[in-house]
């Protein structure tokens, strides 16, 4: 499962909706993007954390990708935003790679992927876990270094996340030779429009790509729309 969970907007209000989600799917291993904590109170390390108190997830990994300055409410004191894993398999590393800094990203920062190695039933599986630039032209060249990534080290790698691609044949020109593409296996609506969002039409920025020489998917679904400005996505993957 993979979802933007959309830093601390109505955090309150929506945590035990996402828990109680998360307990009736009961997925073995669920990727999170904009997972926030904040420079206030540190109550939990951070949201990943502090879903994993109800959830109880064997291993948990969070990486720190950037530090921001407003979590809640113009007067905060900010916090950090990063990217967890949560599994029931043994995660036997987790580390941040950097991502290029393209002109274009509006926030003038660089992106990072979550690079994870989960223990499943002795075999060693790669996931990387995205959360590209909310912009056409540096998502699509993000998506294009982290495959390249993946051929450089010879991983045959699970990549899911927020890829913030809008045109979903971008998704498959890049990809498609080598990945299996969640929405070409099953065409969804990931992201709705919202009161903070620029879109007005249902558009999909979430996907889960798995290596067409280790992987195959055996369905892929979606939860509700009340989690998250983002709608989780979930996917059965079987592997040699």
């Amino acid at each position: 499962m993979t979802l933007n969970i959309a830093r601390f907007q109505r955090w309150l209000e929506r945590k035990q909706k996402l828990i109680n989600f998360i307990k009736s799917e009961n997925p073995d291993i669920i990727l999170l993007q904009e997972v926030c904590e904040d420079n206030i109170d540190y109550a939990f390390a951070n949201q990943a954390e502090e879903l994993n108190k109800s959830l109880n997830y064997s291993f948990c990994s969070y990486e720190r990708v950037t530090e921001i300055k407003k979590l809640y409410k113009a007067e905060d004191n900010g916090g950090f935003m990063g990217l967890a894993v949560l599994s029931k398999f043994p995660i036997l590393s987790s580390e941040l790679k950097m991502l290029k800094f393209y002109p274009e990203n509006k926030d003038k920062k660089q992106q990072s992927n979550q690079v994870v190695s989960v223990n499943l039933n002795n075999k060693k599986i790669s996931i990387i876990n995205v959360h590209f630039e909310n912009n056409d032209k540096s998502s699509k060249l993000q998506l294009k270094e982290t495959i390249d990534y993946c051929k450089k080290n010879h991983l045959s790698s699970i990549i899911a996340g927020d890829f913030n691609m809008i045109i979903t044949s971008d998704v498959k020109e890049i990809a498609g030779r080598d990945y299996w593409i969640s929405y070409e296996l099953k065409k969804y609506i990931s992201f709705p429009p919202n009161q903070f969002s620029n879109n007005r039409v249902d558009i999909t920025l979430d996907y889960i790509l798995a290596d067409k020489q280790k992987f195959k998917f055996d369905s892929i679904k979606c939860g509700p729309k009340n989690l998250s400005d983002h709608i989780p996505v979930l996917a059965e993957v079987a592997f040699e």
